[in-house]
C-alpha cells in the first residue's frame, strides 16, 4: 500500500480533507495517488497528522530512522 493510501484512509477516503491536512490542493492528492506518491518531504507532517511514525508511511525511506 502507498503512502498515499494509508493517509486518505484516515480521512475516510475524502482526497480534500486529505489535501487541507497538509496545505495542498486535491488535485495534489490526486496526482499522488494516481500517479506517485506523497513528495518524501511532507511525510514527516502526514505521519503526525495522522498519528504515525514517517517510517509507517515510507518504510524504504525512514526506516532506519
Amino acid at each position: 500500500m502507498k503512502a498515499i493510501e494509508i493517509f486518505i484512509k484516515h480521512f475516510d477516503g475524502n482526497q480534500s480533507e486529505a489535501a487541507r491536512a497538509l496545505g495542498k490542493k486535491q488535485q495534489h492528492v490526486w496526482h499522488w495517488l494516481n500517479k506517485s506518491d506523497i513528495p518524501l518531504e511532507l511525510v514527516p507532517k502526514a505521519a503526525k497528522v495522522i498519528g504515525k511514525k514517517p517510517a509507517d508511511l515510507r518504510p524504504d525511506i525512514f526506516g532506519d530512522l
